[in-house]
C-alpha cells in the first residue's frame, strides 16, 4: 500500500513537471483539509466550554438538621453543615421546618438562624425562648448554585 502511494505521488510530480505540487492537482483536498482544521478547532473550543459549564453547574445539595429527644429537652441546638463537594460560588439556601414537637402547656416559640453561609457550608441554630418546652425540631434544607 505504501509503495502504491509513493508511486502515485511520483507520477503526479512527473505529470505536473515539477511546477506544481500534488496538492495543486487536487484542489478539493485543500478545501476539505481547511474544513477539517476548522472543525477540530471548534471541537476543542466546545470541549473547553463544556468543562467550564460542568464545573460551574454542580447540582443542588440537601439535608436535614435538628433533633427529637422526648421526654428530654435538648435545645438550643446548633451545628455546621458542610457541602460535599463545596460549591464554586456561594449558593442560594432555602430551608423549612418539618418537625416541631412542643408542650401544649406553654406557648410555642421557635427561632431558626442561618449564619456564615459560604461555598463550603453554613451554621444553623434552632432555639426557643421564654417558657417554651420543645422536645423536637428538624429543618430540611437545600442549597443550589
Amino acid at each position: 500500500m505504501q509503495s502504491q502511494c509513493l508511486l502515485l505521488c511520483f507520477l503526479a510530480l512527473v505529470i505536473c513537471q515539477g511546477t506544481e505540487t500534488v496538492l495543486d492537482l487536487f484542489p478539493e483536498y485543500k478545501v476539505v483539509q481547511r474544513r477539517m482544521d476548522a472543525l477540530e478547532n471548534d471541537n476543542k473550543a466546545l470541549k473547553v466550554e463544556i468543562a467550564q459549564i460542568k464545573a460551574s453547574r454542580r447540582g443542588c445539595q440537601s439535608g436535614v438538621f435538628g433533633q427529637h429527644a422526648y421526654p428530654e429537652i435538648k435545645f438550643p441546638v446548633s451545628g455546621y453543615i458542610t457541602f460535599n463537594p463545596p460549591f464554586t460560588a456561594v449558593p442560594a439556601l432555602v430551608y423549612g421546618l418539618y418537625l416541631y414537637d412542643t408542650s401544649k402547656d406553654s406557648n410555642s416559640r421557635l427561632v431558626t438562624e442561618v449564619t456564615n453561609l459560604s461555598k463550603s457550608g453554613f451554621n444553623m441554630k434552632i432555639k426557643t425562648y421564654d417558657d417554651t418546652k420543645m422536645w423536637g425540631a428538624r429543618i430540611s434544607w437545600m442549597a443550589c448554585p
